[in-house]
């Protein structure tokens, strides 16, 4: 009986360790994520400003 514990404890040693695993590369990746997904807003930002300053021109110019 004492065999049969030890396997399951391997096991759930293993599985908890492959979950855990799985578990950081998914958080991982939604950093990756959040860290792109601000790089665009930052450049959309940057967008937009130069997008305003051409429509000021424009009005300026009449």
């Amino acid at each position: 009986m004492d065999i049969f514990v030890a396997v399951a404890l391997i096991f759930a040693v293993a599985g908890v360790g492959i979950v855990g695993t799985g578990l950081c590369a998914i958080v991982q990746s939604v950093r990756d994520a959040r860290k792109e997904e601000k790089k665009l807003n930052d450049k959309l930002s940057r967008m937009n400003k130069k997008v305003d300053k051409i429509g000021e021109l424009l009005k300026a110019e009449g």
